[in-house]
């Protein structure tokens, strides 16, 4: 194999891409990103502080999501704004099937 024929199959139109096969290509971790707190893997201590917040109706002015790559900072602060802004009112358990939760979810809410 040439180092031309090596490059072509690493090429994101190789015909074994997603892209190539008419599909949009999307990233192992967003399409398997968190959608509830419930699927929060090691951050539970997190989420059921979160759940707790808004079962009591004291949520914070402000959160600050800080730690390393990779721990779950966006997931969380996404599935947090989807409680807060569920049309239903503040849940812990949000709807996946609002606007305002598919806009979040594809990251095209301008506010999250």
């Amino acid at each position: 194999m040439s180092s031309a024929d090596e490059f072509s199959a690493l090429s994101p139109d190789a015909p074994g891409d997603a892209s190539a096969r008419g599909g949009e290509y999307v990233v192992v971790a967003r399409r398997y990103r968190p959608k509830l707190f419930g699927e929060l893997v090691g951050q539970e201590h997190v989420a059921q502080a979160l759940r707790n917040a808004i079962k009591t109706n004291r949520v914070g002015h402000a959160y600050l999501f800080t730690g390393a790559r990779g721990v779950g900072k966006t997931s969380t602060a996404r599935i947090f704004a989807k409680a807060l802004n569920d049309p239903g009112g503040p849940t812990d358990a949000p709807s996946p099937d609002s606007d305002i939760a598919r806009s979040i979810d594809a990251g095209e809410d301008v506010d999250v």
